[in-house]
């Protein structure tokens, strides 16, 4: 997607559905601030990539994080949020990550996403494009693929490890977690004097 209809209708989607997940790749080497390069957003309906560089703006993107009436899953989430702090002045509303959800389920803390959607869903990722230059274009079919399963299985990941944490009783340890980390009173963005 390369321009704002484009976005728009994915926004739409991801409201209409009241849930969306959400992964950015970004380019922040020899950069103060992480610079937006590609977002991939999967609702329940589909999964599509979103190309800044080629003119997509992002707000609405950023604007869907910020909406609580709209579950966010991401994966291991920080710098993707310091980007829409930084760039759009955004903070999560209703975020759940699964590294963290992961974490209080038994699956081990700091776990990657291809080694939980492993475990969990028996889905195999390539994770071969993961050092790739997002800022350079044409993508190609194998860094667009790579960038639709960084979200294509998120929220299937998302419900069967809250099915879990609800079998173990911690679903309120996981919201007490994502509350600390995520709420109105954690901190987003990093100091700028460090």
């Amino acid at each position: 997607i390369i321009d704002a209809a484009g976005v728009d209708a994915v926004v739409r989607e991801a409201r209409e559905h009241g849930r969306c997940a959400i992964d950015l790749e970004f380019l922040w080497e020899r950069t103060y601030a992480p610079v937006a390069c590609l977002a991939q957003v999967a609702t329940p309906a589909g999964v599509h990539l979103i190309d800044p560089i080629e003119g997509a703006p992002l707000e609405p993107i950023a604007d869907l994080v910020a909406d609580p009436d709209v579950d966010t899953v991401m994966h291991a989430p920080s710098a993707d949020l310091t980007l829409l702090g930084m760039a759009y002045g955004v903070r999560p509303a209703n975020l759940t990550d699964m590294q963290i959800t992961a974490g209080f389920v038994g699956l081990g803390a700091g776990q990657g996403l291809a080694a939980l959607l492993d475990r969990v869903l028996d889905v195999k990722l390539d994770k071969g494009e993961r050092y790739t230059d997002w800022s350079r274009r044409p993508l190609s079919a194998a860094q667009l693929t790579y960038a639709a399963g960084d979200v294509a299985h998120l929220l299937p990941l998302a419900d069967e490890l809250a099915r879990r944490a609800e079998a173990l009783g911690r679903t309120e340890w996981v919201a007490g977690e994502h509350a600390r980390r995520y709420g109105p009173d954690a901190r987003i963005l990093p100091h700028p004097d460090t």
